[in-house]
């Protein structure tokens, strides 16, 4: 299996539930060994696997930030409501200030694309040099392209693949600290 130390390790999982399902796997066979900022996607409580925006759940704090808004609402899907992933990209922003060692980002999805959602938390942990786990919607490879290359690898959606990815930052940042030393 070849790693890659590239900053980014986008998740090539078969759907959203899927990565989101991964990043919760990641985090509970992670934590507490690892400071883990960022957010995960869950379906909302009262609508189950049905489509529509969700919630995005907070790793560090267990803040909730709804991603959906009843005016938004026809037909039975939600559509997104921006204010709520704005203000988990706002939280996520000031985890990464206060000190984590991996950012997990739900997706890049159509608000990343159109520079809005979480986009500004990307920034924020690709500026901190602190590695962040991802997964990009289908419809917006090229718009994450266009903002990350080359900055990012593909991990597919196991979790030695995943957390071999991991063990290749801890251990460069190992030897980094002590080269310092």
């Amino acid at each position: 299996m070849t790693v890659s130390l590239f900053p980014v390790g986008v998740v090539e999982a078969e759907s959203s539930k899927a990565a989101q399902r991964s990043f919760r796997d990641f985090a509970s066979r992670w934590q507490p060994r690892v400071r883990i900022a960022g957010v995960i996607e869950s379906a909302r409580p009262d609508r189950g696997d049905r489509r529509g925006a969700g919630e995005l759940h907070c790793i560090g704090s267990g803040a909730v930030f709804r991603l959906y808004h009843p005016d938004l609402c026809q037909d039975g899907v939600c559509n997104v409501d921006p204010q709520g992933a704005a203000l988990a990209s706002h939280t996520v922003e000031g985890e990464i200030a206060a000190g984590c060692d991996l950012v997990i980002l739900n997706k890049f999805g159509k608000l990343e694309a159109a520079r809005a959602g979480l986009l500004s938390a990307f920034v924020a942990a690709i500026g901190a040099e602190v590695p962040v786990l991802t997964y990009v919607s289908p419809g917006c490879r090229d718009a994450w392209t266009r903002f990350a290359d080359p900055l990012f690898c593909s991990l597919e959606d196991r979790a030695d693949a995943i957390d071999a990815w991991w063990r290749a930052h801890q251990h460069a940042r190992s030897a980094l600290a002590a080269g310092q030393g």
